[in-house]
């Protein structure tokens, strides 16, 4: 089997959360070698853009972005998933987050339209990994909340 090299952007405000995913993935690299990780980090929407800014012809294949970020540029990770989609038709992206209301998660599915919705507090190591995998082959991935949202309306009172 050839090894694929997978080029991610990780986007969190938390370095703890940000090692605990490249923990994982590099796990998925001890396992298997179908895939060989290159990461790169960014702290904030600011960061993120000027990363984005920089690419000069590296492809970007999976980015993780959180929806909860500081924003110096009155930017939140939704805008920023919206413009990254528009931008990067071709990237996949995993929206990783700790919001679990409809009305937000509504609203990321439409704007950013992400490969993967993941509550983070229904995620594991484990549940990552088939996240990871699912997106990586073209199979959306949702957490158990999002699929709850997907095939109920919201009651209005």
């Amino acid at each position: 089997m050839k090894t694929k090299g997978i080029n991610i952007l990780m986007i969190d405000d938390h370095p703890m959360i940000l090692k605990s995913y490249v923990d994982v993935l590099k796990d998925m690299e001890r396992a298997s070698e179908r895939y060989r990780f290159s990461i790169d980090h960014a702290h904030s929407t600011e960061e993120a853009y000027l990363f984005l800014n920089m690419l000069k012809g590296k492809q970007l294949h999976l980015i993780f972005l959180d929806l909860g970020l500081p924003n110096n540029i009155n930017y939140s990770g939704l805008h920023l998933g919206g413009d990254i989609r528009r931008g990067f038709p071709e990237v996949k992206i995993i929206i990783i987050t700790s919001y679990d209301s409809f009305p937000l998660i509504q609203q990321a599915l439409s704007t950013v339209k992400p490969d993967g919705l993941l509550i983070k507090g229904e995620l594991n190591p484990d549940s990552l990994k088939i996240a990871v995998n699912d997106v990586l082959e073209g199979i959306p991935h949702y957490t158990k909340t999002v699929r709850k949202y997907l095939t109920h309306k919201e009651k209005t009172p």
